[in-house]
């Protein structure tokens, strides 16, 4: 859960906390993963790399992994100190529709791990426009998680 990336020209439009305990939410039962609060604690705007320099002090002898999509190597370059970052941390990209060719024209495209998954056609956009528009989200995210969306009302 981000506190406040550099990238995002608005505000969060659910706060750092409930974000928390949705991500909570989705990894409950989930041994594989853990959730920090770190961020939080850290100086505005939220560089990735702060990020990883936070969790690296915290976690000594940890090798980090940063997950992105190709959407984002493909801006990479944007990102504050980019150059440090791919030293610190393994970056892995996963391939989104749209985005290969971008991708593979990146300078990051040889410097990253690549994997393929299966694409799956939900993204938060269409989560949160499904709401609006009341439709139903059920199936499309963690139960738990959507659950948390209905009681707080979020995205309405």
């Amino acid at each position: 859960a981000s506190n406040n990336p550099p990238h995002r020209e608005q505000k969060p439009v659910v706060s750092f906390d409930t974000r928390m305990k949705m991500v909570d939410a989705a990894i409950d039962g989930n041994d594989r993963f853990c959730l920090s609060d770190i961020e939080k604690k850290l100086a505005i705007p939220s560089y990735t790399l702060n990020i990883i320099d936070a969790l690296r002090n915290e976690f000594p002898g940890v090798n980090w992994h940063l997950i992105l999509g190709a959407d984002n190597i493909a801006v990479f370059d944007t990102w504050y100190q980019p150059d440090v970052l791919v030293e610190k941390v393994k970056i892995i990209v996963a391939e989104r529709p749209g985005y290969g060719k971008r991708f593979r024209d990146s300078p990051w495209y040889k410097r990253v791990e690549k994997f393929e998954m299966p694409l799956m056609e939900i993204s938060s956009t269409m989560i949160r426009q499904r709401i609006k528009a009341g439709k139903s989200i059920r199936y499309l995210i963690p139960e738990k998680v959507r659950l948390i969306i209905m009681q707080e009302g979020l995205y309405r």
